[in-house]
């Protein structure tokens, strides 16, 4: 049996029992404040404004897609910078191709159906019958979903818990997806310094996936292992934040705001803090002329997928200084998860 095969295995008996073993991860971080000041929360609704305005601008005809398409709708639909017509065109074109495409969004990259679903979840509208379609439904097909590893199992169990939906039944002959086998799934790709790496089998770990990979696991955090896992990758996320503060481009400053803003991180807080700056500092460099957000600093024009990433990013910081649910955490009994850290140990603290 191959190593990766072997460590979901080993995850999801661990899971499954509840007994999920620590990350031996020395360090903890503080549990975040509640408040922000004022001058920050000024920059922040201005900022989230104008990317909410730029993305209306430049997304007139919102299609089914990874760009212009749900990450668009769930950013203004979460913001509340949400136009219901524009919404209303975005559900109509969708469902014009989920006909055209018999219902069929990707042959293998299923990752699209959960895209679909958090859009849809975000504007009230039901994925089990999508002109008449279920988009739903592929989620519960495991191998189908996980053909692309940890991408594959973060997007799903996002989708199922956005709305508290129950997993769907798997066609006859595939792998029953289950809640537990997708955490497994997860926690097999974390890397013993505390990020997640696209590679189950060893591999350098990755900012953008292990901020999306918390993202995912922030439901299930009053388990103690999770707890432990999801503390090992913040503190894995600080080490890995350059000296200025940067993640290195528009999407993986987004990411990590995004992850820390559904644990209820500010962005100030001081193991996010290089330089007296913090990752939403990063971020809002990278604005361009118009409104738009470029993908690297030596970038000159707007890149579609950073802005609407940005506008994400901006959406999670602002519901995180208002008290209110995550990104992805849409129904109606979500909380904040928080965990417990310790400020007196944070090696890569802001001092």
């Amino acid at each position: 049996m191959r190593s990766g095969a072997f460590k979901r295995s080993l995850c999801l008996l661990v899971v499954l029992a509840w007994l999920l073993a620590a990350t031996a991860c020395g360090r903890q971080m503080p549990v975040p404040p509640s408040a922000s000041s004022g001058a920050q929360t000024e920059t922040d609704t201005a900022a989230l404004a104008n990317a909410a305005a730029y993305v209306l601008r430049t997304v007139p005809e919102p299609q089914c897609g990874s760009v212009g398409g749900e990450w668009a709708v769930l950013g203004l639909a979460r913001s509340g910078y949400g136009d219901a017509a524009w919404s209303e065109t975005y559900y109509d074109n969708l469902v014009a191709y989920a006909q055209a495409q018999d219902g069929v969004l990707h042959a293998r990259k299923y990752t699209e159906y959960a895209r679909v679903v958090l859009a849809l979840t975000a504007i009230g509208k039901d994925p089990r019958d999508v002109g008449g379609y279920d988009l739903l439904a592929p989620l519960g097909d495991f191998e189908r979903v996980t053909f692309q590893g940890l991408n594959g199992a973060v997007f799903a169990l996002l989708a199922l818990d956005a709305g508290g939906y129950a997993v769907p039944a798997a066609p006859a002959g595939q792998t029953q997806a289950t809640r537990e086998g997708y955490l497994a799934e997860i926690l097999a790709y974390q890397t013993p310094a505390g990020g997640f790496s696209l590679d189950a089998d060893g591999g350098d770990a990755d900012a953008d996936i292990t901020a999306m990979a918390l993202c995912a696991l922030a439901p299930y955090s009053g388990d103690a292992g999770v707890s432990d896992a999801a503390r090992a990758a913040f503190l894995w996320l600080s080490d890995a934040q350059g000296a200025n503060g940067d993640f290195g481009s528009a999407e993986s400053n987004a990411q990590v705001l995004i992850a820390l803003a559904t644990y209820g991180i500010p962005p100030e807080d001081a193991h996010f803090v290089k330089d007296g700056r913090s990752a939403l500092d990063a971020l809002l460099a990278y604005v361009v002329p118009g409104g738009g957000y470029c993908h690297a600093s030596a970038d000159a024009e707007a890149n579609p997928m950073a802005s609407e990433q940005a506008l994400l990013a901006l959406t999670a910081v602002a519901r995180q200084r208002a008290g209110e649910s995550g990104l992805y955490a849409m129904t109606g009994d979500a909380g904040t998860p928080h965990l417990n850290f310790d400020a007196a140990d944070g090696a890569n603290k802001e001092q």
